[in-house]
C-alpha cells in the first residue's frame, strides 16, 4: 500500500490547483489534421498534447482532474476528521459506534465548509 500523503503535501496540492487556470478545464480530442489538448471554459488552450500515444485519453484525465482533484482533497480531510474523532472516542473508553450520527455530521460539515 502506498504511504498516505501528509497534511504538508496535501496543502501543496491545494496550492497548485488554487494557482492554476481556474474553473473546469475541458478536453479538446485530437484527430488527423490537429492534435488533442486541454482548454479552459473561455476557449482558451491551456494543453497541448504531442505523444500521439492516448493523447485523447491522456486530455481528459487532465480535464477531469480540474474538478475531481478538489473534491478528492476535501473528503480526504472530511474522512480524516471522522478517524480522528473516532480515535478520540477510542481514547476516551467509548465505543465510537455510539456516535456514528456525529461523526456523519463532523463529515457533512467539513465538506460544505470546503466548498464555502
Amino acid at each position: 500500500m502506498p504511504e498516505p500523503l501528509s497534511d504538508k503535501e496535501i496543502e501543496e496540492i491545494r496550492r497548485l490547483n488554487e494557482a492554476r487556470t481556474p474553473g473546469q478545464w475541458i478536453a479538446k480530442p485530437g484527430g488527423f489534421s490537429h492534435l488533442a489538448g486541454v482548454m479552459g471554459l473561455d476557449g482558451c488552450l491551456l494543453l497541448r498534447m504531442h505523444s500521439m500515444e492516448r493523447d485523447n485519453e491522456n486530455a481528459a484525465f487532465i480535464a477531469a482532474c480540474s474538478v475531481a482533484i478538489p473534491r478528492l482533497l476535501d473528503t480526504v480531510k472530511a474522512l480524516r476528521q471522522v478517524l480522528a474523532t473516532i480515535e478520540e472516542y477510542d481514547e476516551d473508553g467509548r465505543n465510537p459506534w455510539e456516535a456514528i450520527e456525529e461523526m456523519r455530521t463532523i463529515a457533512i460539515d467539513a465538506l460544505k465548509e470546503e466548498k464555502g
